[in-house]
């Protein structure tokens, strides 16, 4: 059984989730049966999205690569990272260190193209992963469309998401996000990813429009930790 390494804290409520998110899926009957696991929470990585708008990017690269390094010394065998805006860095991270790094993004369209054969989707996110074009790069490899918020919506999500980071989680930033989903759905879009590791935090239950990236991560993780299916791939049964 591998280690995982997972590098949080963007923001540290996420990190919580995403780590329930692995216990979820591991197919335990008592203690020894769950994956061995090092969170490293560092809450002090500068704000991804302030990083990418101001193109002061080197600060933010180096505590990412540095937190990596961390999880790696400390025997992680592979790093997943519950944050989207910060894989735009994920080039530099898979550099900094000697195991695996997993690409979320990369993962997520895969599973949207591969398991739920969608061809569009509608994307909720931060401006900064907005503004890099993680997704929609990831999007062209994998013949999927991604579309955005205009504007004023988009300012809209990210006025939710700071309000979530603040541990706001009323029921009037729901009311936003489907306002924002109303707007998708009249340009056809149905199914939207919540590409922003806070967004899920505002949702009780799973919602058939909503997948959830942190959803997909943790399945590759378990996955790839039991060695139940080639790295970096999720069989139909996962979904």
């Amino acid at each position: 059984m591998k280690t995982i390494g997972i590098l949080g804290g963007m923001g540290p409520e996420a990190s919580i989730f995403f780590y329930q998110k692995i216990l979820d899926n591991t197919p335990a009957q008592k203690d020894q049966d769950h994956i061995p696991t090092l969170i490293y929470s560092n809450p002090q990585i500068p704000n991804r999205t302030d990083a990418i708008l101001s193109n002061q990017l080197e600060k933010t690269a180096k505590a990412l690569e540095e937190s990596a390094k961390i999880l790696e010394e400390g025997g992680a065998s592979f790093i997943v990272i519950p944050c989207n805006t910060a894989h735009f860095w994920i080039e530099d991270i898979k550099a900094a260190v000697n195991i695996p790094v997993f690409d979320m993004i990369e993962e997520t369209v895969r599973f949207l193209v591969e398991n739920l054969q969608l061809k569009k989707v509608g994307l909720l996110s931060t401006i900064g992963t907005q503004k890099t074009e993680v997704f929609q790069k990831k999007g062209e490899a994998f013949s999927l469309e991604i579309l955005i918020p205009n504007q004023f919506l988009s300012q809209k999500v990210m006025e939710v998401i700071g309000e979530i980071k603040k541990g706001n989680k009323s029921k009037t930033l729901l009311q936003a996000i489907e306002e924002v989903r109303i707007w998708f759905q009249n340009l056809g879009v149905d199914q939207l990813v919540l590409g922003c590791t806070e967004l899920p935090l505002l949702f009780e239950n799973e919602t058939e429009w909503a997948l959830d990236p942190m959803d997909v991560l943790a399945r590759v993780a378990v996955a790839e930790a039991l060695n139940s299916v080639p790295v970096s791939r999720i069989t139909q049964e996962a979904s």
